[in-house]
């Protein structure tokens, strides 16, 4: 029995000394890279005032500087989707037009960004990752011209036109007032506003006027220390001009500068006018103090501050002045819009014959203008452009007049009509 199980025992050794030995992976040295959860990394887009948040995350395929392009660029495109999404205030909209803002937009993200800053960069998991945090200033305005020349935006909606004066008792430099203004002219038009600056248009209105810039000056000044200011006779034509610029005036009192030192303070009163009504739609007040550099030039402290000290206004001016916009057209949207057509290229039998098939489609309301060799047609309507064009198109193709293919713009509040 012994010797049985000996010579088991011995053939269970010489089975096992038979197999082959596992094999053992080699040793292979990974990167010397910070290891952090994905959790880390997770794409995301924030806000911190205009400016983007963005964070986003790509997998290393061949070196880190290529990652680190392909990061920053996915960066990029994410800050000016979100850019165009709230411009078109409308997911949906975005989401039937995504082909169209993916060509037109997205392809070249980098010619809508004014500035750029990375926060924070890093490859993680052992080197297969890389994340990148990256604050990004979208061109709104910019932006804004591109939607509406696709006809994703209306024209007018393209267009909210603001004026911006600032103004103050207190002694401040031609040129600190120029700085002020027109970095406050750059921080309502990347809101996605038209801005036009005073010191930009005064000169013209005094000329058109013929009062004189020390005149246009005193009238300005008025305006922007008291909000309620309507002005007298004298005043009316200077206003109408200033109409004929903007839609709201958003005007800065700084009614308040010093140094003491090495700290600068300041007070700022502004406030938000429609220019049609004299209503005022908001106001804000905003006061402060900073403390500047010894070897800091004083004039560019002070501009420094003053902006500081308004964008806080303005962040609320903002907001409050795209609700006024928002309202006044869906007002315009209620009552109607006009609708322009226009014929061009047919002879003067033919425009004769298009004024009455034109006559004939709309019963009432029309206005219809001859020139040479165009015919306008303009018509108030609370319909679909688009049904309005189909319905011209078949009434002329009925009375065998031909045109030309027109493309189809929802938006549109012009839309001309070529032979064909």
């Amino acid at each position: 029995m012994n010797k049985v199980l000996a010579l088991a025992c011995l053939a269970c050794l010489v089975f096992v000394g038979c197999q082959s030995r596992p094999t053992v992976p080699p040793v292979v040295e990974q990167p010397r890279t910070v290891d952090v959860t994905e959790e880390l990394w997770a794409s995301d887009v924030g806000k911190d005032g205009t400016w983007f948040i963005v964070t986003e995350t790509v997998p290393i395929k061949d070196t880190v500087r290529n990652a680190g392009i392909d990061a920053r660029e996915a960066a990029r495109r994410k800050a000016v989707q979100m850019a165009t999404k709230e411009i078109l205030e409308s997911p949906g909209k975005y989401d039937e037009n995504v082909e169209t803002i993916d060509r037109k937009i997205l392809m070249q993200p980098q010619n809508y960004i004014v500035s750029e800053d990375v926060v924070k960069a890093q490859t993680f998991n052992n080197g297969q990752y890389y994340g990148i945090k990256i604050k990004v200033d979208v061109d709104r305005h910019k932006l804004a011209k591109v939607l509406q020349d696709i006809g994703l935006i209306r024209q007018k909606l393209g267009e909210k036109k603001v004026i911006i004066a600032v103004h103050g008792k207190t002694q401040m430099s031609e040129e600190l007032v120029e700085d002020f203004s027109r970095k406050l002219g750059e921080y309502f038009n990347n809101a996605g506003f038209e801005a036009v600056l005073w010191d930009e248009i005064k000169t013209d209105i005094a000329e058109e006027r013929n009062v004189g810039e020390a005149a246009t000056e005193e009238f300005i000044a008025k305006f922007v220390e008291d909000p309620e200011f309507v002005g007298d006779t004298k005043d009316q034509g200077s206003l109408t001009l200033l109409r004929n610029r903007g839609r709201l005036l958003i005007g800065y009192n700084v009614n308040k500068v010093s140094v003491t030192g090495t700290t600068v303070n300041a007070g700022v009163k502004a406030f938000m006018k429609d220019l049609a009504s004299g209503r005022i739609v908001a106001d804000e007040q905003n006061v402060g103090s900073r403390i500047m550099g010894r070897d800091t030039d004083q004039d560019l402290a002070v501009s420094a501050v003053l902006y500081d000290i308004a964008k806080e206004c303005s962040e609320s001016l903002v907001k409050k002045a795209h609700d006024w916009f928002d309202k006044e057209e869906k007002l315009d949207t209620a009552k109607g819009r006009t609708i322009t057509f226009i014929f061009k290229g047919y002879t003067a039998e033919e425009l004769v014959r298009i004024s009455k098939i034109m006559r004939d489609t709309f019963s009432k309301g029309l206005e219809i203008k001859s020139f040479e060799d165009t015919l306008q047609a303009e018509y108030r309507t609370t319909e679909r452009v688009l049904d309005l064009q189909e319905k011209i198109r078949m009434n002329l193709k009925k009375n065998s007049v031909t045109a030309k293919e027109v493309p189809p713009d929802s938006a549109a509040t012009t839309v001309t009509f070529e032979k064909k």
